[in-house]
């Protein structure tokens, strides 16, 4: 700051020295590579204000002064003309840079060529290095937020994956769920006066009986009482067991619809009924059927089945549907005749018993039993116990709220 002051006193003193008027300025270079030209048009004037002093400056001579407002007026002198005051304003010094001034060329105008201070360009230079490298490293900055900010967004993009998928999960039906699902249709329909056909097969009474398993403390239940002549048609069977033997609960001895009774099944028919009653007492007396009994059974049941086949065009829609059901419930028998545990069958280990519904609950949850289809002639006493286990299951429900 010092040093500027320093060289402004320092060229007021030079030009008052020279006759000239302070004026600041850039240094100008005249086009035809003489001395700065003098203005002309709105040019400097000698000891006047204008856009510099002309006269006296540090280089180049000084100028007549010449009063711009009187050019019009004076008579001889057309300020359009080039010999009126010595040049055309339009030429090279019209709207030029003053002659003269704190730096020599005045006011640059449309000519002539800007030359910079050394130590101007200097710090400029400095200072353009200097705003590209802190530009550079606030990119290099910039770029490492940016990418700092991707992964940031990864990682949250992954953590909201997971959440979805969590999410996702949980409302998804699990298989239990769909097993509980049709466990609670099953036993909503079982209470609800089910069709026959899942009566007599057992269906509707395992529905009811597996939830008075589930809800257990039979004693609170009420006293249903249960008739023995009603138990005697009722089939028991394990679960996911081989067969079903109500058909040869009567000591092995099969009653034979009357579709089957015709004479040209009669062959096939008693053969099948001899080796069957064979089959049952030695399970009786051994605990097993011999092998060759087995496959004789089997033979004839593939015979009959042929012959029913044959003379379906001689039966009656009813006769065909009869034997065709008999036949699966005689083939049903014949798998049980296999099964290892068929003893207590016949031995009456496995067959309905119990004076109530609840003892009769409490005797097939210890043996691990379900009921088992009806066999013709069984219907009746499949819907009697229906209506008692039915009544039990509610009032056990109703009492365990």
């Amino acid at each position: 700051m010092t040093t500027f002051v320093r060289l402004s006193a320092l060229a007021a003193f030079i030009a008052l020295v020279n006759g000239g008027g302070n004026a600041w300025g850039q240094v100008m270079v005249a086009p035809n590579g003489g001395q700065p030209v003098g203005a002309r048009g709105f040019g400097g004037f000698v000891g006047g204000a204008g856009f510099g002093f002309a006269g006296g400056g540090l280089i180049g001579p000084a100028v007549a002064p010449v009063n711009p407002y009187a050019l019009s007026t004076v008579p001889g002198v057309n300020p359009y003309l080039g010999g009126t005051i010595g040049m055309n304003p339009y030429g090279v010094g019209g709207f030029g840079p003053v002659a003269g001034g704190f730096f020599p060329g005045g006011f640059p105008g449309f000519g002539g060529v800007f030359l910079q201070d050394p130590f101007n360009g200097y710090l400029t230079g400095v200072a353009s290095v200097t705003a590209a490298t802190g530009q550079y490293w606030m990119n290099i900055q910039q770029a490492r937020l940016l990418r700092e900010q991707s992964l940031q967004m990864s990682y949250e993009t992954a953590r909201k994956r997971v959440e979805f998928e969590a999410w996702y999960e949980s409302r998804k039906m699990k298989t239990q769920d769909l097993i509980d699902n049709q466990v609670r249709t099953d036993l909503d329909r079982a209470r609800k006066d089910p069709p026959l056909n899942e009566v007599t097969s057992g269906k509707s009474l395992n529905d009811l009986l597996n939830n008075i398993r589930k809800i257990g403390r039979l004693n609170r239940g009420p006293n249903i009482s249960l008739e023995e002549s009603t138990l005697k048609h009722i089939n028991l069977t394990v679960p996911g067991g081989a067969g079903n033997a109500g058909l040869l609960r009567n000591e092995g001895k099969v009653d034979w619809p009357l579709s089957l009774q015709e004479k040209r099944f009669d062959e096939v028919r008693e053969r099948l009924t001899r080796n069957i009653k064979t089959a049952v007492d030695s399970i009786k007396d051994t605990g097993k059927a011999e092998a060759r009994v087995l496959r004789d059974i089997q033979k004839d049941l593939s015979t009959l089945q042929a012959e029913i086949d044959a003379n379906i065009n001689d039966m009656t829609i009813s006769q065909y549907s009869e034997a065709s059901n008999f036949m699966r419930q005689l083939r049903s028998a014949e798998r049980l005749l296999r099964d290892p545990s068929a003893a207590k069958y016949f031995k009456n280990t496995w067959t309905a018993q119990g004076r109530t519904v609840a003892e009769l609950v409490d005797y097939m949850t210890r043996e691990g039993l379900n009921f088992a289809p009806a066999t013709p002639g069984d219907e009746a006493a499949y819907m009697s116990l229906y209506y008692s286990i039915r009544a039990f299951e509610a009032a056990l429900a109703l009492a365990s709220r």
